[in-house]
């Protein structure tokens, strides 16, 4: 029989492999044994720390748009170059070994021992470790964008404390090249990244600025009433005009981030809870190229001038321009404004964010010449083809009660044609005078001139009439026939907007019909939600109608034509060929300035178009704003005739096909 040869050494490594594996049992052992009961409550309190934060997702805010469809406000893709500092952590490790040595050897050189570490001591290298580790990325990543980049060492460390788990930006806001620079980089700095985000953008600058507003950077700091978020995205909300009043509408809804946070303070999971949706679109009534020709014509009228040009249809109270100069461009706040152009703007006599149109009061001047026109004819017992003898100087009274008005028309008589065109001061204050004060005021009241301006754009202004009320108040001594005679002219106590000679002008158009001046066309739903897409219409409105007699509107159109076609007419430089234009020129002089106007509409015989011109400061009615109301007539001209035939132009009808109405009651 044979006999079995055992192999020892086969055994021996046997044996060995045994005793690795036991040692390695024995080890996880002990590391299970030491997690879950040696260290089990400091885990349990570290898991407890783990904590989650909702940050707020600004929506995309939602588009100005003129009555074309043109984009007044839009966006544009704004690129953030942000720094993550939970990607820096291991960073950090590394530079606190030299760090701490430093700090050791200066203490052994001050104190000439060596000594341990105080608690306030660590935490002082533990911040001077995490600086020195953004500031050398941050010179990286200066070479590679070829600019400068610098963060302060309190800015960091209030981030740092404050918002850890939140990229810190580094920059906002930068340029396609630098973005491309980066994206073709090969070798980028751990923890930079580029962000994209909308931003709003003006693409014609200062067209109508004063009507569409700007922006301004909302605080990191406010809290959110409509989500509850502990932060937010860098995001905007509007400051004034159509921006700030439809800042509900044109925010949309914000969304919401949940971001997962360990007990250092480092984000560890994110994940959008909630998709923002975007804000609805606000479609105006305003047409960019006349807007556009009105504002350069302005500008062009004089040196550094200050004024304001509306135009309306009469027959639905369109505003196809608001256009008050100087101006300012919104895209310079946007991401935020220097301190030199704030300046610059808020120049007390320029009053660049003032709407001239609707929130400035003036003197009409010899344009309420028409209030009183329209008062005279409505007067049964007045003949306008009567003669009236004038002189250069209206001269009545005496001593305190004396009448001394000066007239720039020539001597001569004049029926009520021939002083209208020639502007004739004496025959306005003696038919004025006759009138009395009460008859032009009513007059002037049926046209709103009392009331205050009513859009949305945050500026309105109500005039000043002096009814009896305001006399009460305002007047120690009562009234005087001295004081009837300014009114007659247009001068004294009584200021106007823009906006009401021209709401006086479409009366006249509608031949008594007062339309409500109408912005906003309508607002349009974003979005995939169950409103998307859905349309809220704001259709003409009317203020009033007052049933003038035809005489009345027939001798007035009479009157208007004859100053803009007949050469010795006051407004005869706002003559446009192929247009048979209406206008009426005014100067008002008081102690604060001098204000001219042309209040205009045409055609005369239908009218479709009213067009007011006021520059502060101008020489005449007839010699400033007649032109700059020839140039608005002329782009009209080509915009909307074809063949001598006058085009219909945004004439739009209410509907009630489910989606009329408004969003909110708060559209006036």
């Amino acid at each position: 029989m044979a006999e079995r040869v055992t192999d020892q050494s086969s055994d021996r490594k046997l044996l060995i492999m045994a005793g690795l594996m036991f040692l390695g049992l024995l080890i996880l052992s002990i590391g299970l044994w030491r997690v879950q009961i040696v260290n089990a409550d400091l885990y349990t309190e570290r898991k407890d720390e783990q904590y989650h934060v909702t940050v707020r997702i600004p929506a995309v805010r939602g588009k100005i748009l003129d009555s074309q469809g043109l984009p007044l406000a839009d966006n544009r893709t704004s690129f953030t170059l942000n720094l993550y500092l939970e990607e820096l952590r291991e960073l950090y490790q590394d530079e606190y070994g030299p760090v701490k040595q430093a700090t050791l050897d200066r203490i052994q050189a001050q104190e000439g021992r060596l000594r341990g570490l105080t608690s306030a001591e660590r935490a002082q290298i533990n911040r001077d470790a995490r600086f020195n580790v953004m500031d050398r990325l941050l010179r990286q990543m200066s070479e590679i964008m070829g600019e400068e980049l610098s963060i302060s060492r309190r800015e960091f460390e209030n981030h740092y404390n404050q918002k850890l788990s939140m990229p810190l930006a580094v920059m906002t806001d930068i340029s396609l090249s630098h973005a491309t620079r980066f994206f073709e980089t090969t070798e980028i700095p751990p923890g930079f990244d580029i962000d994209e985000q909308p931003m709003r953008k003006y693409p014609f600058g200062n067209l109508a600025s004063q009507t569409i507003g700007h922006m301004t950077r909302i605080s990191g700091h406010r809290k959110d009433t409509t989500l509850s978020t502990k932060y937010q995205l860098p995001d905007f909300e509007g400051s004034t005009g159509l921006e700030k009043y439809f800042e509900e509408e044109l925010k949309g809804k914000p969304g919401v981030m949940n971001v997962t946070v360990n007990y250092l303070g480092y984000r560890t999971d994110s994940r959008i809870s909630t998709e923002p949706t975007p804000g609805s679109n606000i479609h105006l009534t305003i047409d960019a190229d006349i807007q556009r020709v009105a504002q350069e014509a302005l500008e062009d009228a004089m040196p550094n001038t200050r004024g304001a040009a509306v135009v309306m249809e009469p027959s639905n109270g369109n505003l196809l321009a608001l256009a008050s100069v100087p101006g300012f461009d919104p895209n310079d706040f946007v991401p935020a404004i220097s301190t030199p152009l704030w300046q610059k703007y808020n120049d007390p006599i320029e009053k660049t964010f003032r709407n001239r149109c609707t929130s400035e009061r003036y003197q009409p001047g010899s344009v309420f010449k028409i209030v009183v026109a329209m008062a005279l004819l409505e007067d049964p017992d007045f003949d306008p083809d009567q003669l009236i003898e004038t002189s250069k100087v209206f001269r009545r009274g005496h001593g305190s009660g004396l009448i001394n008005i000066k007239d720039t028309a020539p001597a001569g008589s004049y029926n009520l044609v021939d002083a209208f065109k020639k502007s004739s001061n004496y025959y306005f204050v003696e038919t004025g005078l006759r009138l009395g004060r009460e008859k032009m005021v009513e007059m002037a009241d049926l046209f709103g001139f009392d009331d205050r301006t009513s859009l949305p754009i945050m500026q309105g202004a109500s005039g000043i009439l002096p009814t009896d009320e305001y006399i009460e108040k305002h007047s120690t001594y009562g009234w005087t026939l001295g004081r009837t005679a300014n009114l007659s002219i247009g001068q004294g106590e009584i200021d106007v907007t823009p906006l009401h000679i021209a709401q006086m002008m479409a009366c006249i158009a509608n031949r008594g019909k007062i339309p409500k001046p109408r912005l906003v066309s309508s607002i349009q739903a974003q979005g995939k939600g169950p409103e998307s897409g859905r349309v809220w219409e704001f259709p003409p409105q009317s203020l009033g109608y007052f049933p003038f007699k035809d005489r009345t509107i027939d001798y007035l159109n009479r009157a208007l034509l004859a100053d803009v076609v007949d050469r010795d007419g006051t407004g005869h430089l706002a003559n446009v060929p192929g247009m048979s234009i209406g206008g009426k020129t005014g100067t008002a002089v008081s102690t604060q300035r001098r204000t001219t106007w042309f209040a205009s509409l045409a055609p005369v015989e239908a009218p479709r178009f009213v067009v007011v011109v006021m520059v502060e400061d101008g020489d005449s009615g007839g010699r400033t704003c007649a032109p700059v109301a020839a140039s608005i007539y002329r782009e009209i001209q080509r915009k909307f005739y074809n063949s001598n035939q006058l085009l219909r132009h945004n004439i739009l009808t209410s509907s009630n096909d489910g989606n009329s109405g408004t969003p909110s009651n708060r559209y006036p």
